[in-house]
């Protein structure tokens, strides 16, 4: 039962990373709109979004945690 808990919390942490990559890619897009002034509608989509992958990085690593 260790390995399976082992395999688990690896492929999570994997997870969790593929989540922090693409929220930091959010991040730049949202930097990169908000100097060019884009609009504000946009601008609103890209942070909710940011805000959906930290929850889910917040969500996920809790998982991690909880099965160390």
């Amino acid at each position: 039962n260790g390995w399976g808990n082992d395999y688990y919390s690896y492929i999570t942490y994997i997870v969790v990373e593929s989540l922090r990559v693409e929220r930091e890619k959010k991040c730049s897009i949202l930097r990169h709109q908000e100097t060019r002034g884009e609009d504000d509608a946009e601008i609103e989509k890209t942070r909710v979004e940011i805000k959906r992958l930290h929850s889910l990085i917040v969500i996920s690593s809790q998982v991690v945690d909880s099965t160390i």
